[in-house]
């Protein structure tokens, strides 16, 4: 439900976890959102201005 966009308030209450322990116990990462993760990391960084040394 993360992925998907749903708020980790709604997604607690659909899911029926009581606690955000819980929550967070069951929301497995995986390879492809490390990927995403480390992607979107880079577009970051190379749309930061350079700078030129004198």
């Amino acid at each position: 439900m993360d992925r998907a966009g749903v708020s980790r308030d709604v997604a607690t209450q659909i899911t029926g976890h009581l606690t955000e322990s819980m929550y967070r116990r069951y929301n497995i990462v995986s390879d492809d959102d490390l990927r995403t993760a480390m992607r979107r990391t880079q577009q970051c960084l190379d749309a930061l201005p350079t700078t030129s040394e004198k």
